[in-house]
């Protein structure tokens, strides 16, 4: 069958898009180990487009993600320059999901597609619920509180999606990561956060919620940051993620081909998983970096049996399987 002058077109084209795409991308290609399709293949919640959600942003396209969903709601202050890379004194006064908008698309050299959303969160938390269930990741930089860390938290656990959160303060970086795959502790797990709103925040109920605005709000001081310090928390927050996505990704070691044991072939495949399962355990939750003497700390935990996270997603859990197995009988 011939194929149309259009279609072939068509396929020229897509061709001349892969060959650019991976000459863009050549020198990461080339890392040993790297998987350009499974990066390829992401779609990325960025909650925050400022001193860390600027980097992160651009640090995606130029990784060569397939869609970016951003949210901010603030417009462009003269202070905020010093570090959020994405603006300039021209943009003061505008709205930074709108500026950010243009700006990416600027530098948009892998045709990721780019959504930016001028949104309050707190009233429309059933907003960030819409967008978060069409992704695989979140980037949580919106300086709220600990209530709005932990109501991202609960939502990541509830889809299944990795949590990555990152803040800086003078010459300090911290990072905190949870991989969906994880069996060690979550954000709530590594905090002593306690209120009596926590409930309305647990697995099974924060994709119900229409908004946040009963959480406490919290008082924090001026930030106090710069470009360099900025730009590391971001970069740590996105290698973080990325090391994790191709730890999990990572092809398992295959059995000889000519092998007819399948038992053992199974046994094998189980044991591999299981190795690449506690290699994605092992990754640390969280990351501080001093800055100035070098020194970095970071911990593994384990999950905590008084997390009300934790133990609501276990209760979720066990709850869904038992209706399963009775509608089963």
């Amino acid at each position: 069958m011939s194929v149309s002058s259009s279609s072939a077109e068509q396929q020229k084209r897509s061709l001349y898009d892969q060959t650019l795409f991976h000459t863009y991308l050549d020198r990461q290609i080339r890392i040993p180990d790297w998987n350009q399709d499974v990066i390829s293949q992401q779609t990325c919640l960025v909650l925050g487009l400022g001193g860390l959600g600027s980097t992160v942003s651009i640090d995606l396209l130029r990784l060569g993600v397939k869609k970016m969903i951003c949210v901010d709601y603030d417009h462009v202050e003269t202070h905020n320059l010093n570090r959020q890379l994405l603006y300039n004194k021209s943009h003061v006064g505008q709205s930074k999901a709108h500026t950010a908008k243009i700006i990416l698309e600027e530098q948009n050299i892998c045709g990721t597609e780019i959504e930016c959303h001028e949104l309050d969160v707190i009233k429309h938390w059933d907003r960030i619920v819409e967008y978060a269930r069409q992704c695989t990741v979140v980037f949580n930089m919106i300086d709220v509180g600990d209530y709005w860390d932990y109501a991202v938290q609960s939502l990541c656990l509830r889809l299944g999606l990795t949590f990555v959160s990152g803040g800086t303060f003078q010459t300090t970086v911290t990072v905190d990561y949870v991989h969906a795959k994880s069996r060690g502790a979550c954000w709530s797990c590594m905090s002593d956060i306690k209120s009596d709103h926590l409930d309305r925040l647990s697995v099974d109920r924060i994709e119900q919620l229409k908004d946040l605005e009963f959480i406490p709000r919290e008082e924090h001081p001026i930030g106090a940051s710069t470009c360099y310090l900025a730009a590391m928390c971001a970069h740590l927050m996105v290698n973080r993620f990325v090391y994790g996505l191709q730890l999990s990704s990572s092809s398992l070691s295959s059995s000889t081909s000519n092998s007819t044991d399948q038992t053992n072939n199974e046994q094998q495949e189980q044991e591999q998983e299981q190795e690449q399962q506690e290699l994605i355990d092992s990754l640390p939750n969280r990351i501080m970096f001093y800055l100035n003497t070098l020194e970095i700390d970071k911990w593994t935990l384990e999950k905590s049996s008084h997390c009300p996270l934790c133990c609501s997603l276990s209760v979720s859990t066990t709850t869904t399987s038992t209706a399963s197995t009775a509608n089963e009988q």
